[in-house]
């Protein structure tokens, strides 16, 4: 129940913030993080004691599906090398220098626990950024590139993450070792993503247009894709992305005009809710 009393807290005045964002012309992500600050410092109020597992598959799944669903494929072809090399080779470089840095300093972390650090900071995150950037009025080019990169560097870093919790539980890291699995967890994870999103579709297109009924599927969708493929030690932020990007495709196709209507409030409403809980988590944290 408490836990309850601080989620409406937190929603109302993420609300606040939001008015107060768009009337002052600041970042609401920024606003977000400092009234979690705020808040935190209210005389006995109760810290939220959450598994962050499953914050993550409450929180990052739905959040991911709809920016793949919405994303330009168009304007992702038009900059699929630099959303590539932001996306897995800056992630990756930021891993190794983080790893480098904290060896040199600290002689005494090994190297695969310095690789675990490395891989948890090496992510950016996308949502803060195109937040930030869009009231500031950056070009278009520049929000569609973190928009493309923000989708697939959390991959990048969740396997790399992976990797090197298991190097430090066995005591020993193969880079060819390594370099496999890095590849098998993120095909097997597309793959997986992109069984399900032809499922859905198929589905979509058989199932009469009840428009109430097929937006539940839409909400359900991003955990149809990531709980697999999580099951199945691939990955699912990749499944999610992979599945988002397949039925934005074939979305205009099976979905009809009235459920495409009513899932844009939906998924606006969720994605401002999910969006305004992280940033006044963080600030409570």
């Amino acid at each position: 129940m408490i836990l309850i009393e601080l989620l409406v807290l937190l929603i109302a005045v993420a609300g606040a913030l939001r008015i107060l964002a768009q009337k002052w012309g600041v970042p609401h992500p920024v606003l977000l993080v400092l009234g979690g600050l705020v808040v935190a410092v209210i005389p006995e109020l109760p810290q939220p004691n959450v598994d962050p597992d499953l914050l993550f598959t409450i929180f990052v799944p739905p959040l991911l599906y709809w920016s793949a669903l919405t994303i330009s494929l168009r304007e992702m072809r038009a900059f699929f090398g630099p959303i590539v090399r932001l996306g897995t080779g800056l992630v990756i470089v930021t891993m190794c220098a983080v790893a480098a840095i904290v060896h040199v300093l600290m002689p005494m972390v090994g190297w695969p626990e310095a690789f675990v650090l490395g891989a948890i900071v090496s992510p950016p995150d996308p949502v803060a950024a195109t937040a930030v950037l869009r009231p500031l009025g950056a070009p278009r080019d520049v929000t569609t590139i973190l928009e493309g990169e923000g989708l697939i560097n959390d991959a990048t870093a969740l396997v790399a993450y992976r990797l090197a919790v298991a190097a430090v539980v066995a005591g020993s890291f193969s880079l060819w070792s390594a370099a496999g699995s890095f590849v098998v967890t993120g095909v097997g994870g597309a793959l997986i993503g992109l069984a399900v999103g032809w499922l859905i579709a198929l589905l979509r297109t058989h199932m009469p247009h009840v428009v109430v009924v097929e937006n539940a599927l839409s909400l359900l969708s991003p955990f149809l894709a990531y709980l697999p493929a999580n099951a199945l030690h691939t990955s699912g932020v990749l499944a999610v992305v992979t599945m988002g990007v397949y039925l934005g495709v074939r979305g205009p196709r099976v979905v009809a005009p009235a459920t495409r209507l009513q899932a844009g409030a939906m998924w606006s409403m969720l994605t401002f809710l999910l969006e305004s809980l992280i940033g006044m988590l963080v600030g409570l944290e």
